[in-house]
């Protein structure tokens, strides 16, 4: 085996066996060239589109840092070729990177050998990829011994379990869709689907779909067999930083279920875990129902790790927990960020002259219920003549109810009640003359019961 100096010039050279298969290889171990470095970025993007880059190197050492962008940041998996170990690359994307160590040259000739061979191009195509999803599904299946008893209840069927009372007394069911037990178990389907390996949130290795569009799956939610009366369905899903911030659309069956915002508030670098709650009324009368998760946009996003459980179902759920569906808003000024911030006003925002948020409303829900607040005076400020002010709140374009707010003293509130009548658009509008009082919207909360 030839010694390899670390400041030897990369000296990349590159064969092309197919439009979609790449033999990669190098001398040295320095710095690429500003040609080297237009060349491997031609081939991060073919194998970003799905090209397969075989990297033969000349000793048994890792990938130098000059190659780094091929691999898309993705850690290795050990693939096993007729008994010779490669490293596997699978990043976000269709296409693969394959780190074939000297130890492992003669495998790789017979390799590219196949793959140039017009009579059997086909067929050692075909095994390659076959051999690169099956250990991509052996290192997902892996994590099986790691995962405990959340792993073992991977059956659709909730399971109640005396000593798991913060869980709703259910067994929590684990979906991991790059595991074929688990996507076979629960009927799991995702468009795109080609499974990447990334780093988990402790940096242990991780294995996902990419989604391209829809992902479904279908649940049995029960409680000793029967419907989960009087507790709601969590469903909760491991988001990758990449992926915080995506829009999913939710379908139960044929029930449009709304929005769902990816990633909470804490640190965007890092790994989060979303929850999205369904009430016990809508699967009432179902056997088993599939849920659909439609990414918006054209970003596909990864799927690594979704778990069930049920919680005690509560009357109603903060209107601030729903992602707006439009929003003309001004920056809170100083009161209303003072007042959001105290335990009294937890829940609420602020709304200027003009200015309208509109939700689109979840099923399941009977009621909004919420309070209007004024701005109190300042200790310089005199007493004004009140004038004509209003929250108006609007169901699917038709007004439903107006609030009086001008008529407020400072620092007065008004709660208010309206029925939804199974409307799916609420808007809310601050009607009022500029210069106006800040008018603060408190509690609003979606209440289930008529």
């Amino acid at each position: 085996m030839d010694e390899v100096d670390d400041a030897q010039p990369l000296a990349l050279k590159v064969r092309t066996l197919s439009p979609r298969r790449c033999v990669v290889t190098w001398r040295g171990r320095g710095a690429a060239s500003d040609a080297e470095r237009d060349e491997l970025a031609r081939l991060a993007a073919s194998r970003h589109a799905g090209a397969t880059l075989l990297c033969a190197a000349s000793d048994d050492r890792p990938l130098p840092a000059a190659l780094d962008e091929l691999t898309g940041g993705a850690p290795p998996v050990e693939l096993d070729l007729e008994s010779t170990r490669v490293a596997l690359h699978a990043p976000r994307g269709r296409g693969r990177l394959l780190h074939f160590a000297a130890a492992a040259a003669a495998r790789l000739e017979e390799l590219i050998a196949g793959l140039a061979a017009s009579t059997t191009a086909a067929t050692a195509a075909s095994d390659l990829e076959r051999s690169i999803d099956e250990a991509l599904a052996r290192a997902a299946a892996s994590r099986e011994s790691r995962d405990g008893d959340l792993a073992r209840s991977i059956g659709r069927d909730g399971k109640r379990r005396t000593t798991s009372e913060r869980a709703g007394h259910l067994h929590p069911a684990l979906l991991e869709p790059a595991r074929a037990n688990h996507a076979a178990a629960f009927r799991h389907e995702a468009q795109g689907g080609e499974r990447f390996v990334a780093r988990g949130v402790t940096g242990e290795l991780r294995v996902g779909r990419l989604v391209r569009g829809r992902e479904s799956f279908e649940l049995r939610a029960r409680v000793d067999g029967a419907p989960l009366r009087g507790f709601q369905l969590v469903v909760a899903r491991l988001t990758a930083p990449e992926d915080r911030g995506a829009l999913l659309r939710v379908d139960l069956d044929d029930l449009d279920l709304g929005p769902w915002r990816l990633g909470d508030r804490r640190d965007s670098s890092k790994w989060s875990r979303d929850e999205f709650r369904i009430a016990s009324d809508l699967m009432a009368g179902r056997e088993s129902f599939q849920l659909a998760f439609t990414v918006a946009g054209d970003a596909p996003i990864g799927s690594f790790h979704w778990d069930f459980h049920a919680e005690p179902e509560p009357d109603g759920v903060w209107l601030t927990e729903l992602e707006p569906a439009s929003a003309q808003r001004a920056r809170p000024d100083e009161w209303c960020t003072a007042a959001l911030e105290s335990g009294e006003y937890a829940r609420g925002f602020s709304m200027r002259a003009g200015e309208t948020v509109e939700y689109e409303l979840p099923r399941g829900y009977a009621r909004l219920a919420a309070a209007v607040m004024t701005e109190p005076f300042g200790p310089n400020d005199s007493p004004k003549r009140p004038a004509p002010a209003s929250v108006v709140v609007v169901l699917d374009g038709k007004q439903a109810q107006r609030v009086d707010v001008g008529s407020l003293a400072p620092g007065g509130r008004r709660e208010f009640e309206v029925a939804l009548d199974g409307a799916r658009r609420l808007e809310l509008a601050f009607e009022a003359r500029a210069p106006a009082p800040t008018v603060l919207v408190v509690g609003p909360t979606l209440l289930r019961r008529a």
